[in-house]
């Protein structure tokens, strides 16, 4: 009795241990606050006549609370203001004719589909902007990785 309680501890703790060491794939946090959003997309306040139809980021956390990982995604009906600041293109994005160059990140959000004949295509290694043809709607879209949750 005395030996197979032993041996079920010790078996117990074992794969306790090795189940500590398998490491899950932690699951991001998704904000879908618009204003939020946009804001950490952008670095700046929406002005008073954009209108954001659909906004999500995901970011992956450590156990510290720092953000690993990040990805966002917009469509915005951007007011006059900000497509004239767009236009002095502030991230330094070139511009692409083709999606292809510059695919999509991986699992976009179910409404996001860049892919709806944009107008005009900018991009940097991560960041994306594009334009339907009638130049209204902008699909964003960028990842990266680093800074804190409070960011």
């Amino acid at each position: 009795m005395k030996h197979s309680l032993i041996v079920t501890l010790l078996t117990l703790a074992l794969s306790v241990s090795a189940s500590d060491k398998i490491e899950k794939t932690p699951q991001p946090v998704v904000i879908t606050d618009p204003l939020a959003v946009y804001q950490k997309a952008f670095w700046r306040h929406t002005q008073s006549d954009d209108k954001i139809v659909h906004a999500e980021r995901r970011e992956w956390l450590d156990t510290n609370g720092s953000v690993t990982k990040w990805q966002w995604f917009l469509i915005i009906e951007p007011s006059s203001q900000t497509r004239a600041w767009l236009d002095t293109n502030p991230f330094l994005l070139t511009p692409s004719a083709d999606s292809e160059e510059h695919p999509i990140p991986l699992a976009p959000p179910e409404w996001f589909d860049p892919g709806d004949a944009p107008k005009s295509r900018l991009h940097s290694s991560s960041l994306s902007l594009a334009f339907t043809p009638d130049g209204n709607l902008l699909y964003a879209t960028d990842s990266g990785g680093g800074f804190t949750a409070n960011d």
